[in-house]
Formats: C-alpha cells, structure tokens, sequence
C-alpha cells in the first residue's frame, strides 16, 4: 500500500556532528542526577526476557580525544528512529543552550541483551577500543538528532527526551510505540511500570546483560517532595513522572541507565513507551527514578518524525483486515498494516465483550511499501452471540480506524447461571466488651478518662475513612464473594468453580493519643457539656462509617482493575459489562446532631452518661475494623454498584 500523500513540512535535524535543531527543556542540574557521564542503571532489576529487545545501549565519544566514553539506554520506536534522554547528546553551550558535544559520534546497539564484549572494551577505558566492540555487534550509527527547542542541559531537565536518526533501517516490529496525550491513565499514580537497562546495578559495577524492574509510579506531591532540599533537579508536574519500589531490594534507575526506556501494558496488551530515565538518587534504589513523560512531548516528537523526509514516517492505515477459525469462545483476525515508518500497533475491539476491549497483535512496521500481516486472537467469546468489531491502527501520530465488521459465533447461547455468594472468607474473631462499668467517681481524673474514650473512637473513624478513601484492593476482599447482583450490568455464566482465597488487608494506621493532662481540665459544668458533645460526634461518626462499610461501599472506592476472578462468586465467570460511567465512591453520612444538651449536672451520674456514649462509639469501631480484618464481602457493597472498570482485564478477557 502506497502511503497517502502528505505536504512535506521543513525538517531541522544536525546531521552528522551537529545537533538537532529543536530545542525545549526547563530544569535544574541535581547534585543527584544522573547526567550524561554519570547516568544511570538498572539497580536491583533481574535479566529482562529474552523478547524484550525494546532497549538498547548506546555508544559515545568525543572524536579525537580517544577517550570519556559515555552510554545511555535508548528505546526503537520506529524504522529509523531511537527514542533516549536528551541530556545523553548535549551539553551546557554559551547562554545554557543545548550544544551536541563536540565531536559526538553515536554506536547504537540493537536487540542485544548481552554486550559483554563491550563491557570489556570499555574496562580498557579507551574509545577505540569501546567502538570496534559495538561495531562488531553490528552496531548502527546515528546520522541526526532532535532535541525539543528550548532545552537547557545546566538548568532544567524539562524535555529530557531525544530522537536519533538512524543510518539504515532497523527491524521496529522489535520496537515499542510513543505513547500519546490520550493514553496518559498509564501513569496514573500507583500503576506499575518497567525500566530497563545496561546500567550500574548498585554494586559500582555496570551490567553486560539487559535488566528491567518494575516500579510503582507515584503521584506528583510525592515526586516534588523527592526533588526538595538538595536536588539540583526539579520536578515539572505534566512533563515528568516519577516512580520506586521500596520493597528490599530497592529497585529503580542506576548510573548508565539514562534515556532508557520505561513501558507500561495498555488496556489493550501491548507495550508502550511512557517515558525515559532522566535523573535519580546516586544512591541508585535509595530514592525515586525520573522520567520525562514521552506525551507531554509527543507534538514535537510525532511532527519531526512526520517531517522526515528521509525516514519516510506517516499517518497509521490499516488496508484490509480478515476474520478466521470463528469457534464458539474464539475467533482470528488478519490485517494488513502501513508499513509507515513509526511503531504501530494494531488493536480490535468488539463487544458486547466489556465494550469495548481491545486487543492486539503488537507492534508492527514493515520496510519498503509493503503491507506488514499482522494476526491477533479474540478470546472469550460467548457461543451463539453476535459480535460487532472494530479495527485500529495506533502510533505516535494517532489512533485511525480500519475495517469493521460483524460476525456471529456458533453454538447455541447458553443462560447464565446466576449465583449468589455464601462463602465467608474467615469467621470474625470476637473482641473483647469494654469492662464492666465500676465505680466513677467526681474527679478530674475520670473526666480525662472519659475523654480519652472518646478521643481514641474519633482517631479509629478517621483511620478507617482514610483506608477507604485510599482505595480497596485485591488483597482486602474475600475471595468468591462477588455475585452478581453487585455488578453494573454483567452477565455471569457457568465457569470453573473458583474456591474461596484468604484476604490479607491492609493495616489501619491509627494516630496515637499523647499523654494525658489532667491540669488543663477543670471539673465544671461547661466541660461536662463539651466532652458530652465530643462523644456524641464520635458515635454519630463511627455509626455512620459502620452503615458505609455494611452494604454501603461501591465501585467506586475499589483501585480500578483490582478485582480478580477468585473475587467472583462459585461457577460465575464475567461475559458482559454494561458501558456506563463508575459510581461515585461512597461517604459516611453522619446523622444531624442531637438538640443541645440542658440537663448536665456536675455529678457521678453525668460522668457515666457521658462514658457509655463514648464506650458505645468505641464500640461501633470495633464492629467496622472487625470486619475490615476479615475481608470485606459482597454484602459490603451496593447492588450494580461494580463496573468494568474494577475488574483487572484477566477477569474480563478470558
């Protein structure tokens, strides 16, 4: 297929030894960095898979020193483009502007995970040495480069992110696409990611074998605080992103791993390029990585990709595409995608199946002007049902439509076999009552008892309120509990019966009362009153949080995709999910507060009144985190409160 016709737009690349003309970036030089001759790497990572030839290292050298030789980690994302930080290409020139580093040859090494032979060219601490190495993996060179305007090596890392253009075709179908402003929700915080490199593992000691971790991303508060006092970094909320991974042994970014790659699974299955190493802790696993966010940069880096009139990239066309081997739970699908120069994947969607859910056949590009086949299977279809589908071919340049179509599966449609849940996951261990009231008497000492009481019940509501608010999680429901009442429009059919699992759930952090003093209080009416009022908000509060938990929660307080299949009830599996918005997630609604209180005297009897309010607010709190011990089940949650977005995609792809 010969790509559509497009008007050439004018293309600044620095050929050669001159950079690339587009430059953009704000930051500031960390002490903690990782720059261009002390980058970073991939510390407590394992040996990436043997199919993840995503990242590449890259070889550079001032020409005629015949020394410094500097690396840094790159990703393919098209036929002739490598994607690395820009920091890996320049230095500080007159004005803090982006200059390429005099000199600047570039080796790029592709779908190599071992470069042990360059390592031990690069002990020898000689350039020539280093380059005969790479060029005897086969190394390519870079022939220009972009940068995005306005980058400032000395004084920002804002728009860290770089292409180099290659001298020959590479096999992209290797590569990983550009991610886009409309698939930002894989760098929400809490997601994971991975990073991978040839980088310093932690040990002063720079890997021959590729390695990869896995991160969890952390929100943008979390970022700023990382990069405070004695940064030289600073972090840019919207054009970077950071993560880490606290569990022993830490992991992140290292020295050499810069402008490595950092991938996360789309809704659809297939990898794509988020953003690459920027800078991190020289600590390397001691504080977050970070990275420039490969969306917020994606007009620059699609636009002087479209440009080129050499690397040939243009819009994404799917020319024909071709349904097969249709069975009764499966079916195939063929189609021909442009070979247009950047990596594409192709992806399907068809319902009723969740509608939609895409899937794909990964990324794909071919060389020359011939459509590149690609097929991709459709699992998790229903006997008997009719099923409309779409096409799409995606790259950095944007999402376009394909062939669609309809087809009908065979067999006969079978009735779900709706099955509610009786299964609880572990029998809730009684607590201990309060003591027996004994005798109170009017002191100063038992009205500060009373009032610790209280205290402590409104410290466990507000615990339990922030538990929720943080989101349920897998681990934190029973397993099997899940029928179908609970679900936004699902229909259920008859699967493997799924045996109930053991919740673990998170730990309550419950701030700790100081100590008590006595001193500040005095034995009067006034107190009697506030401490009357103190303990009737407590109750209300922790009665209100108890109607939340029982039967109140929804889909929206569950972390979107955490729900399992041995979340479902017994013989239940998911088919079908309404296409309608989550439900707001729920809040305790604590009852209007009683008429003032008139009666209070200042004797033993009101001392008691006043503590069996705040015993029976600390009793309601216990009821509540009794249950969240336990695992919380299906009666927690509201009727077709539960929508796709809370089920993890094995649930509804199968």
């Amino acid at each position: 297929m010969t790509p559509p016709s497009r008007t050439t737009r004018p293309l600044r690349l620095w050929p050669g030894a001159a950079l690339a003309a587009g430059l953009l970036c704000l930051a500031a030089t960390p002490a903690t960095g990782i720059g261009p001759d002390r980058t970073a790497h991939i510390a407590g990572g394992e040996p990436a898979a043997g199919a993840r030839h995503e990242a590449l290292v890259l070889v550079s050298y001032p020409q005629g020193s015949g020394v410094a030789v500097s690396e840094c980690t790159g990703a393919v994302v098209g036929q002739r483009w490598v994607a690395t930080a820009a920091h890996c290409l320049t230095r500080a020139g007159a004005g803090g502007r982006a200059e390429l580093r005099d000199g600047l040859q570039t080796r790029v090494i592709v779908a190599r995970a071992n470069i042990g032979s360059v390592r031990e060219a690069r002990r020898e601490d000689a350039a020539e040495a280093v380059l005969d190495a790479a060029d005897a993996l086969n190394a390519i060179r870079g022939e220009a480069y972009g940068i995005p305007p306005g980058y400032r090596p000395r004084t920002s890392r804002n728009g860290d992110v770089a292409l180099i253009r290659l001298d020959r075709r590479v096999n992209s179908a290797l590569g990983v696409p550009l991610a886009r402003p409309d698939q930002a929700r894989a760098l929400r915080p809490g997601g994971t990611v991975t990073v991978s490199g040839w980088g310093d593992t932690g040990n002063g000691v720079r890997s021959s074998v590729l390695k990869s971790a896995e991160l969890s991303l952390l929100d943008d508060s979390d970022c700023s605080a990382a990069t405070g006092t004695g940064s030289l970094f600073t972090f840019v909320p919207g054009a970077m992103v950071c993560g880490g991974d606290s569990t022993p042994p830490a992991a992140g970014a290292c020295g050499g791993d810069s402008g490595g790659p950092l991938v996360s699974r789309t809704r659809a299955g297939y990898r794509l390029l988020v953003g690459v190493v920027s800078f991190g802790d020289v600590s390397c696993g001691g504080g977050p990585s970070f990275f420039t966010r490969v969306d917020a940069f994606n007009g620059f880096l699609g636009s002087l990709m479209d440009a080129d009139p050499v690397a040939g990239v243009s819009d994404p066309q799917l020319e024909d595409a071709v349904l097969s081997d249709v069975g009764e739970t499966g079916a195939r699908l063929s189609a021909d995608v442009d070979p247009n120069g950047a990596v594409t994947a192709l992806e399907v969607d068809y319902s009723p199946i969740i509608s939609p859910v895409s899937r794909t056949a990964g990324v794909v590009a071919g060389t020359g002007r011939v459509p590149v086949g690609a097929t991709t299977g459709l699992p998790g279809l229903a006997p008997g049902t009719t099923y409309d589908y779409s096409t799409w071919a995606s790259s950095v340049l944007g999402r376009r439509p394909g062939p669609s179509g309809r087809f009908r599966t065979p067999g006969r449609a079978r009735e779900p076999r709706i099955v509610e849940a009786r299964i609880r996951c572990a029998p809730a261990t009684p607590r201990p009552r309060a003591a027996a009231n004994g005798s109170v008497e009017l002191t100063v000492d038992q009205l500060v008892i009373n009032q610790r009481i209280g205290q402590a019940a409104l410290r466990r509501v507000e615990a339990i309120e922030k538990w929720l608010d943080d989101g349920i999680t897998s681990r934190d429901v029973c397993g099997a509990s899940l029928g179908p009442r609970l679900f936004d429009g699902v229909t259920q059919r008859d699967a493997l019966r799924i045996e109930p699992g053991s919740p673990d759930p998170r730990d309550l952090q419950t701030r700790r009362l100081g100590p008590a003093q006595p001193g500040r209080f005095r034995l009067n009416r006034r107190q009697l009153i506030i401490n009357q009022r103190i303990y009737q908000a407590a109750l209300r509060k922790a009665r209100a949080v108890r109607r939340r938990v029982e039967g109140g929660l929804t889909g929206g307080d569950i972390v979107d995709g955490a729900l399992r299949r041995e979340h479902l009830a017994p013989g239940a599996i998911v088919t079908a999910v309404a296409d309608r918005p989550a439900p707001a997630p729920s809040r305790s609604e604590a009852l209007s507060a009683p008429p003032r209180a008139g009666g209070v005297r200042v004797d033993e009897r009101q001392l008691r009144i006043n503590q069996r309010i705040a015993q029976a607010a600390i009793r309601e709190t216990r009821r509540v985190i009794g249950r969240l011990e336990i695992g919380l089940e299906g009666k927690n949650f509201r009727r077709a409160s539960i929508t796709a977005a809370d089920l993890r995609s094995s649930v509804t792809n199968t």
